[in-house]
C-alpha cells in the first residue's frame, strides 16, 4: 500500500503510529505517513485510495493539503 503512494508522491515520511483512540475502536493504525503529492498530480489520490481500500479492505483516511515544510525532517 505504501509503495502505489509513494510512486504518486515527490517525498514521503513515515510518522509515529497513533494510539488507539481513547473511545475504545477496535481499529489498529499499521501506517502513519504523509506524502507530497504535486497538485497536477493531486486528482490521483483518489481513484488510488478507492482502489486500495477495495483491495485490502483497509481504513484509509486522507487529510491535506499540508504545507510543504511538514515534510522536513528534524532540524
Amino acid at each position: 500500500m505504501e509503495a502505489a503512494f509513494q510512486g504518486l508522491a515527490t517525498a514521503g515520511r513515515r510518522l509515529r503510529l497513533h494510539a488507539p483512540e481513547p473511545a475504545g475502536t477496535s481499529h489498529v493504525q499499521v501506517l502513519n505517513a504523509t506524502y507530497l503529492v504535486a497538485e497536477h498530480r493531486a486528482a490521483e489520490l483518489e481513484p488510488l485510495t478507492r482502489a486500495l481500500r477495495d483491495a485490502t479492505g483497509a481504513r484509509i483516511d486522507i487529510s491535506g493539503p499540508w504545507v510543504p515544510y511538514s515534510f522536513v525532517g528534524e532540524v
